[in-house]
């Protein structure tokens, strides 16, 4: 009998181990491939040309570019329009060599721009002049309003220019543009390419901003940040945060907290005790947080619980008005209740602009779903009011909040119950009839109980 136990244990455990190894290595490239990225030349000319914002808000401006493979002078001119003043900007350069080739980045910044000014800059090389670019810097206690975009992470000649062409020709107002994420398919050169020719003039006439997302991460144990992304998008360097990708900014009366929900778990003591600090010291009306992960997912109840458990106690005791979000390829709002039942902050919101849409889970006890389609948000502040507006791919209005800051505490108003909740079954979401019916039946069921 002893024997036979032996025997069974051992057959079990083979069993085990062979279903493991399979396991592994059917997921093998999923979990830790990088496919090979496409071999590419030096620029000949300055490209990929990126304005956004230093550590002195908006009187702050870096900007990025390429140029070659051979680090050289670089410079930035920049003149304030009112004043005729002329400021010329010195870059740092470093070579970035990927697995196909090579790049030599530039970055030049600024911190002493003046109010309610306008300015025109160029990039200036010893055989290159670019042409002139323009950006404005509002005045003080004018409203701030930029826009929210979540996952980007488009194919190549993709489907992104169109909307961001549409989205800057009806918001001329918007100051910046903020990224949650996902902002290119793979860290390859292609998909740069292809994001900065989806976004055409904006990242030279408006600053923006963006965390990492999960692709932009190159896969291995443990996965970690491409260098390209911080030479892009350098800001994060300007703050003391070690290897995390951290940044705080402030932009009119709003402050922007960025964090990496993609870092290992080990890692968000120290961003949680980086956001802590960066919290106490703020003295901005209104605290906007950003990460790529879901704090609260729509798609399972147990999705990004270590993020939720390192973050969201620091979100919710300084005050934190709204959760800026991305990953999940669908829409969320999601509001805190309070003691008499209603809606107050923090005010949790995913979306996402990508042509790969994802299934709904129905999870997190959200106030308003949408799924099927791509989603961007319009944020303005102007004194004790902010406001979030949702549009779908089509530029109409699809959600609604306003949040009012009075002497007896905030409020939330709920400015979307008129506009019905749509979430459509594309097929990208499904593979075959049988998960289509299912899931038709989870969205039948979510709108029969909300109809309750």
């Amino acid at each position: 009998m002893k024997y036979k136990k032996q025997i069974i244990t051992i057959i079990i455990t083979a069993v085990i181990i062979i279903a493991a190894g399979g396991l592994i290595k059917s997921r093998w490239n999923v979990w830790f491939g990088n496919p090979p990225e496409y071999p590419y030349q030096p620029t000949e000319v300055p490209m990929r040309i990126l304005m956004t914002y230093g550590c002195n808000g908006e009187l702050s401006r870096m900007f990025t570019w390429i140029y070659g493979d051979k680090a050289e002078e670089g410079r930035v001119e920049i003149t304030n329009n009112r004043t005729g003043a002329t400021t010329i900007l010195k870059a740092h350069s470093k070579i970035f060599s990927s697995r196909a080739g090579r790049a030599a980045y530039y970055c030049a910044s600024v911190d002493s721009l003046s109010y309610a000014s306008s300015y025109s800059y160029r990039i200036l090389h010893p055989t290159d002049t670019t042409e002139l670019y323009h950006f404005r810097v509002p005045a003080k206690g004018e409203k701030t309003e930029f826009i929210f975009i979540g996952d980007v992470q488009d194919t190549l000649g993709g489907i992104s220019g169109k909307l961001f062409s549409e989205i800057e020709l009806r918001n001329p107002d918007a100051g910046f543009y903020l990224f949650g994420g996902d902002v290119i398919e793979r860290p390859m050169s292609c998909y740069w390419d292809q994001w900065f020719a989806s976004m055409g003039t904006i990242p030279q006439t408006k600053p923006i901003l963006a965390v990492p997302g999960n692709h932009e991460y190159l896969k291995g144990f443990p996965p970690y940040l491409e260098e390209r992304f911080s030479l892009v998008f350098p800001y994060s360097k300007e703050m003391s945060s070690g290897d995390n990708f951290l940044f705080h900014t402030d932009v009119g009366d709003i402050a922007i907290f960025m964090l990496d929900s993609n870092k290992e778990f080990w890692t968000y003591p120290a961003q949680r005790r980086w956001l802590k600090l960066q919290m106490e010291s703020s003295k901005a009306l209104w605290k906007v947080v950003v990460l790529h992960h879901p704090i609260f997912s729509m798609r399972n109840q147990f999705n990004n619980i270590l993020q939720r458990m390192a973050f969201n106690p620091i979100i919710k005791k300084y005050g934190v008005d709204l959760v800026l979000q991305g990953h999940e390829h669908a829409y969320m709002r999601k509001a805190m209740i309070n003691a008499e039942r209603k809606e107050t902050t923090p005010i949790y919101i995913t979306s996402h602009t990508s042509p790969k849409n994802y299934r709904i889970g129905f999870s997190g006890n959200s106030q308003r779903l949408g799924g099927g389609d791509r989603y961007y948000q319009r944020i303005s502040a102007i004194g004790d009011t902010l406001t979030v507006e949702t549009f779908n791919s089509h530029h109409e209005l699809y959600d609604k909040i306003v949040i009012l800051k009075t002497k007896a505490g905030k409020q939330v108003k709920d400015c979307a119950t008129g506009i019905p909740e749509k979430i459509e079954i594309t097929p990208d979401m499904v593979r075959n009839t049988k998960k289509a019916l299912k899931y038709k039946s989870e969205i039948d069921a979510y709108f029969g109980n909300k109809s309750k």
